[in-house]
């Protein structure tokens, strides 16, 4: 089951984002349109200087404990993926009202992180 996660979870949705953004910096414009006809320019979404990449998953019941727990991934290019089962995004979302609250808290995680990756790695 770890092999399928780090498989199906991990690369694939890395992947995915790393596509995404790959998609972003190759295209001068990437216009959108709602059902009501509202067109829109959805490239200026890469001007944020700090994309929060999150990944939400959903598993089986048989999913191990060890995995649902598991928070982080970090790249071999240092970049940090956040994961949430989709229980947890739900009651992110659910309490976290704004946009600016939800960043605020990945934020949070993100330094947890970084303060215990140097915790753990000065103790080697």
């Amino acid at each position: 089951m770890k092999i399928g996660l780090k498989n199906k979870v991990m690369n694939k949705a890395v992947k995915q984002i790393k596509n995404t953004l790959h998609y972003f910096d190759i295209h001068d414009s990437i216009i959108i349109e709602n059902e009501r006809g509202h067109k829109m320019n959805v490239k200026a979404a890469n001007e944020v200087k700090d994309i929060k990449k999150i990944i939400i998953y959903s598993a089986n019941v048989d999913f191990p404990e060890t995995l649902r727990y598991q928070k982080f991934y970090e790249s071999s290019d240092a970049e940090i993926f956040i994961y949430f089962h989709i229980e947890d995004y739900f009651h992110v979302c659910k309490y976290l009202i704004t946009p600016t609250e939800i960043s605020e808290y990945l934020n949070f995680r993100e330094d947890f992180l970084e303060f215990h990756k140097a915790r753990y790695s000065s103790s080697t």
